[in-house]
């Protein structure tokens, strides 16, 4: 979350465009919508262009999948491998970073490299 704050400062201050972030839980049970609020809010996200939400365990299951992401109960949480991607506004996958190997600079950087090739 920390990398998500610092992402969300540097870009409003380097971006004209409006950034969304997408943080989804593959614990449903753990992290209920009172939980990721709070969660949000200890971290200082924008919260009103940054969603943290959940689903039904199936749901998420298949969310998982489709971008690489695993999730497996240990003890009272679940542990899981992490996947950050940037996409444009239609939607479009832009890069994938793995865990949290990926700074703020380099996700700012990568999307005015985007945004210079689409104009």
């Amino acid at each position: 979350m920390r990398l998500n704050r610092k992402v969300q400062t540097l870009w409003k201050k380097e971006m004209q465009e409006p950034l969304k972030l997408l943080i989804v839980t593959l614990d449903p049970s753990g992290d209920t919508p009172q939980i990721l609020k709070k969660y949000g809010e200890r971290f200082q996200l924008d919260l009103k262009n940054s969603f943290l939400v959940t689903g039904n365990p199936q749901a998420l299951s298949d969310f998982g999948s489709a971008f690489n992401v695993a999730g497996w109960p240990s003890g009272n949480t679940t542990v899981h491998n992490l996947k950050t991607i940037l996409v444009s506004p239609a939607l479009e996958e832009l890069k994938q970073y793995k865990e949290n190997e990926w700074g703020p600079e380099g996700v700012v950087q990568d999307a005015k490299a985007w945004l210079n090739r689409s104009r």
